[in-house]
Formats: C-alpha cells, sequence, structure tokens
C-alpha cells in the first residue's frame, strides 16, 4: 500500500508539474502586460508627486484653511498663514496648549472655510503687527507637553534637508493657563519619572531641564522622512479624515501631545475625578 500511495503521489506531482510548465508562457504574459500598464502609472505619479512637493514649498502658506486643516507633522506649522512667506523671518513663537493653538467658537465655525479666516491669537497679531507668527499650540494636558513638541518641532523643521533653515524666533510668546495648566505640568513631569515631592528643591530647575531636553529628542526621534513631505503630509490627513464619513461611528480626532501609550498613574485618575482637563 505504501508503494502504492507513493506511485499515486508521484503521478498527480507529475501532472502539477506539467500543467505548470503550460501556465508559465501565460503568466509571464500577464505579468509583463501588468508590468507595462504600471510603468506610466508609476512614473506619472512619482512626477505630480514631485512637481506638487516643489509648488508647496512656495505656496504652503497659500492654501485655505479647509485643507491645512488637514496637514499633519511638524510641516503643517510652515503652512500657517500667520506670516508673510512659508519660512518665516525674525518671527514670534507662540507656545502652549489649545489656548495657543486656536481652539473655541471661531475655529469650529471656519474650520472648513475656503479662505484664510483669522480664529487664533497668532492671527490677530499678524494682522496688527504684520510681523511673522508662528503658533506651536498644541490641544493637550500643560505648557510642558506643548514645550516638548515646539522643540522637537523646530529642531525636525529647521534640521530638514528639503527646506530652507527655520531660524530660532526672535520672541517666545509662552501661554500659561492658570485654570489647569500647574496641575496638569505636575502630572507630566511626574509621568515622565520626575519625583514632585523634590518640586522646590534647589537642583529641580535643572532636573527639569534636562527632562525637557531628553523627552523633546524622543519626539524629534519619532519623525519619519515622510514628514519632510508637505504633499504627503497634506494627501494623508485628507485621506484619513475623508475616511472617517464612511464609518459608521466617526471618531473626533484632534492634535495632542498626549501619549496613551504611557500607563495612567493613579494621579492622573485623581486629576480626571477632580480636575476638569479643558484644554
Amino acid at each position: 500500500m505504501a508503494i502504492l500511495a507513493k506511485i499515486v503521489l508521484s503521478v498527480i506531482a507529475l501532472n502539477l508539474h506539467t500543467t505548470f510548465l503550460k501556465q508559465v508562457p501565460c503568466i509571464k504574459k500577464i505579468f509583463k502586460i501588468a508590468l507595462t500598464l504600471l510603468k506610466p502609472l508609476v512614473v506619472w505619479s512619482i512626477i505630480l508627486t514631485v512637481a506638487i512637493e516643489l509648488v508647496l514649498h512656495w505656496t504652503l502658506d497659500d492654501l485655505p484653511y479647509k485643507f491645512l486643516n488637514h496637514t499633519s507633522g511638524p510641516i503643517r506649522r510652515l503652512g500657517q498663514y500667520s506670516k508673510n512667506e512659508v519660512i518665516p523671518n525674525n518671527y514670534i513663537a507662540i507656545v502652549g496648549d489649545s489656548h495657543a493653538y486656536g481652539f473655541g467658537p471661531w475655529l469650529y465655525d471656519n474650520s472648513w472655510s475656503w479662505g484664510q479666516p483669522d480664529f487664533a491669537t497668532h492671527h490677530l497679531l499678524h494682522a496688527k503687527t504684520n510681523l511673522d507668527i508662528i503658533s506651536f499650540g498644541y490641544p493637550g494636558y500643560g505648557t510642558f507637553g506643548s514645550c516638548l513638541t515646539s522643540v522637537s518641532e523646530y529642531k525636525f523643521v529647521s534640521e530638514s534637508s528639503l527646506w530652507s533653515e527655520l531660524a530660532e524666533p526672535k520672541i517666545i510668546l509662552l501661554f500659561f493657563y492658570e485654570g489647569n495648566d500647574l496641575i496638569n505640568n505636575l502630572h507630566e513631569i511626574e509621568q515622565r519619572g520626575f519625583d514632585i515631592s523634590r518640586i522646590s528643591n534647589d537642583d529641580a530647575k535643572d532636573e527639569i531641564g534636562i527632562l525637557l531636553k531628553s523627552e523633546a529628542l524622543k519626539l524629534y526621534k519619532d519623525w519619519s522622512w515622510f514628514d519632510h513631505l508637505a504633499s504627503w503630509n497634506l494627501f494623508i490627513g485628507l485621506f484619513e479624515n475623508y475616511s472617517h464619513g464612511f464609518q459608521t461611528t466617526q471618531p473626533v480626532d484632534h492634535p495632542t501631545n498626549i501619549d496613551h501609550s504611557r500607563p495612567r498613574l493613579e494621579a492622573d485618575d485623581n486629576q480626571s475625578k477632580h480636575t476638569e482637563n479643558i484644554a
């Protein structure tokens, strides 16, 4: 029986091999046709991407907010129209939470605008002074996290090989909201290993400074090569936001510097019970 089974398997294998050899020319032909069709598609996709990228390098801050609202990554800062050029000169940098970002009724009323509406502090300052203003505002827990994001994003753009060098800001305007920023900042440094019982020690300032630099460097290393591309940021943002329209439940995603991958501490639970975070 074993010999018979081997003979049967050999015959089946031989038939399969013969059938495959007969199909090889057909498979090669299909592959050749597919390759012929894909070549121009790939080439034109690359050409269009490069062309769009070059155009955005000069006109990123001319896009309507309807599009800018969907951009992501550090490059979105260059798309802000509260400055005279894409790369600002002698600019003022605004750092803070949602108040610095511009969250509020003005933003909600203009989030789908085809124009460039004024809805935040940096827009009003630019309109009043004609100075270049960049907002590094980032909705989240407090000014500490916003400072981390600001440092990492500035470092990313200033060292980018695809963009002109971004100089240091002439003035930094730091927003601090007494309603929740203090408690939020304490929770943020505690989450990163700082013992808040030592906050009054003489060396606490230096330790927090070291913590700020190390955490900002971690954020900087998280950026990918694609984050240098304005076209990539724009198209991915548009795709992700409009794809939500095909979902039964639409998630509300706002920019945030909160690391949800970190385990929540007991202090965070107490904060959620006693302190409302409106940032």
